[in-house]
């Protein structure tokens, strides 16, 4: 993807996504985990769960830092 595309699509993340909740850093890298780590049945909870496993992984290094 080029770069310019892939910060058009990831702007709306910037600053909390304007919800002052959800880090839109976090919510923009569960993205590219999923895109890294899902397979052709990503449509299933079976196919899900290395993505599942690598936000796990990532969620409890992002909190402990």
């Amino acid at each position: 993807m080029e770069r310019d595309l892939a910060l058009r699509i990831a702007s709306g993340f910037a600053g909390g996504m304007r919800m002052a909740a959800t880090c839109g850093s976090v919510t923009g890298a569960i993205m590219v985990l999923g895109l890294k780590h899902a397979t052709g049945e990503c449509h299933t909870v079976k196919g899900r769960e290395p993505v599942y496993a690598a936000m796990q992984a990532f969620l409890a290094h992002f909190e402990a830092r």
